[in-house]
């Protein structure tokens, strides 16, 4: 976890899991599955500040606070070769890393 970094809880609107949450601690659960056979992930939810620059003459700094998931279990073929360091939410479904940035920095 960075500095930044906090845990999603379970009553935030950003918990699509809310009837899954368990547990004292409160945390976001996310679990997402993957086309390739018995390959997964699930963990937790993360909110954490991405820090860029824009690509202009001015170079400002933008802060757009995104949401992703911290793994603390894979499966399949997440255990040999597909993503030993994680992964980063580059996919097609709608809150990807990209999709989110999009979407802060088109806000401001």
């Amino acid at each position: 976890m960075s500095l930044t970094s906090q845990r999603v809880l379970c009553n935030s609107s950003l918990c699509e899991l809310q009837r899954e949450c368990t547990g004292t601690t409160g945390h976001c659960p996310y679990k997402m599955a993957y086309v390739s056979t018995d390959t997964s992930s699930s963990g937790i939810l993360v909110e954490d500040v991405l820090y860029l620059t824009t690509d202009d003459t001015h170079h400002e700094v933008v802060e757009a606070r995104i949401v992703f998931g911290c793994g603390q279990v894979q499966t399949g073929s997440f255990l040999d070769v597909a993503a030993p360091n994680g992964l980063f939410g580059l996919g097609s479904v709608l809150e990807t890393m990209v999709a989110q940035t999009k979407k802060k920095l088109h806000s401001t």
